[in-house]
């Protein structure tokens, strides 16, 4: 029982929840890059959240289903079809042997997941099967991305009637303010002071909070680029320390990078603030040239706000 890859796409990757524990070790934490859509695609087979899922990165995906199997995809509109037939994102369908499920080009956001029922099943790697490409460790192939001929065994399901019925879907409030079109757009990113954010300036400050950045075509799984009017810091470096995710570093350029989930594990340069665990989320949906803001959030309705997500899909971390 299996997928065979047709075409690998852009970039199409297998993650879960990520390499946890192993930074101390040098090891990236990977894992998908929008938690919130990677889950929801899980949530709707029923699957456990630490079940593998292909991250398809700006579409051009093609599988071929050697089994008939019960799926789900959510996040980023790529005009995804079984053969000829479209599909909506943000909810299940059944694919049968022989039939081929392609994704064509993102109309909103940047990156949808696909899971199929009972998870993909592979060797886990330092308890995960996430694929970092600088650590060369994960998916099939040593951090390699999906390519021609690959193939991806999951669980045998017995499909019936009921399962081609009863189709489920996310709710469009949970998603639909979500995604950003690909043309040109604006966001609020929320974050909260960084470690070093009393070594810069009243004015850094200011000019960090009230101007609108421009995300960069350099961005990746890696980090996020932003580029604007530079910071005017007279900082020169830290003492390396931890990164976590979503921390924004400012280099001697003086254009913030925000750290993500195939983040390097150790840095020198400021943190002048941590973007929110939801904005990480909703940064791995915007299409290079978005215009961002950041905006500090109030750290005890963040806190509530992720306990509750944490809750609602089971997940301890």
């Amino acid at each position: 029982m299996s997928f065979k890859v047709i075409n690998g796409g852009l970039l199409s990757t297998l993650q879960d929840l990520g390499r946890l524990g192993h930074s101390h070790t040098g090891f990236s934490q990977g894992g998908s890059l929008d938690l919130k859509a990677a889950c929801w695609a899980n949530y709707l087979l029923g699957n456990s959240m630490d079940c593998a899922v292909i991250e398809i990165t700006l579409g051009q995906l093609s599988l071929q289903a050697q089994q008939s199997t019960v799926f789900a995809v959510c996040g980023a509109n790529m005009q995804m079809r079984i053969n000829e037939r479209p599909l909506q994102p943000w909810r299940s369908a059944v694919i049968k042997a022989g039939e081929t499920l392609s994704f064509g080009h993102c109309r909103q956001g940047m990156r949808c997941y696909l899971s199929v029922s009972g998870g993909f099943k592979l060797p886990l790697q330092l308890g995960s099967v996430a694929t970092v490409s600088r650590d060369q460790l994960g998916g099939l192939n040593a951090g390699a991305k999906l390519q021609t001929g690959d193939v991806l065994p999951f669980s045998p399901v017995n499909i019936n009637k009921q399962h081609e019925l009863n189709q489920q879907c996310v709710p469009a409030t949970y998603y639909q303010h979500g995604y950003q079109s690909t043309h040109h757009s604006w966001v609020n990113l929320n974050v909260f002071k960084g470690p070093q954010w009393h070594l810069f300036s009243a004015k850094d400050q200011q000019a960090f909070l009230q101007q609108h950045f421009v995300l960069d075509q350099q961005s990746n799984r890696m980090a996020a680029k932003f580029s604007g009017e530079p910071l005017r810091s007279n900082i020169k470096g830290i003492v390396s320390q931890g990164i976590n995710l979503g921390a924004i570093q400012v280099p001697p350029n003086g254009l913030p990078v925000a750290l993500l989930n195939d983040r390097q594990t150790l840095g020198g340069y400021a943190k002048i603030a941590n973007l929110t665990s939801q904005a990480c989320w909703q940064l791995a949906q915007l299409p290079p040239g978005c215009h961002v803001q950041f905006t500090l959030a109030d750290l005890a309705n963040e806190q509530a706000s992720l306990r509750q997500f944490y809750r609602f899909f089971g997940i301890n971390l």
